[in-house]
């Protein structure tokens, strides 16, 4: 996955990052104090691309559930209300 830097600080350091998401999913994020942990990334029901931030263990519960149906319907699956 490729990012492109959209600004930066002062000292030369990223400062916004653009990530592009080719599809839904469980993605991690790293090294971002106030942003690092696990979000789901999914299609909401009027077809735009939706967040959910998960605890670790939230995480792989919805990756035991993901089926044909996509990842919003296992965030429903296990107890989540989602857009």
């Amino acid at each position: 996955m490729s990012e492109k830097v959209q600004s930066r600080h002062t000292d030369g350091t990223p400062k916004h990052l653009h990530i592009p998401i080719l599809e839904e999913g469980v993605y991690e994020v790293l090294g971002q104090p106030k942003l690092s942990g696990f979000y789901a990334l999914y299609l909401n029901g009027k077809g735009y691309m939706s967040y959910f931030p998960l605890d670790p263990n939230t995480a792989n519960a919805l990756l035991a559930k993901i089926g044909s149906d996509g990842l919003r319907a296992a965030l429903v699956a296990i107890g989540k209300s989602v857009y």
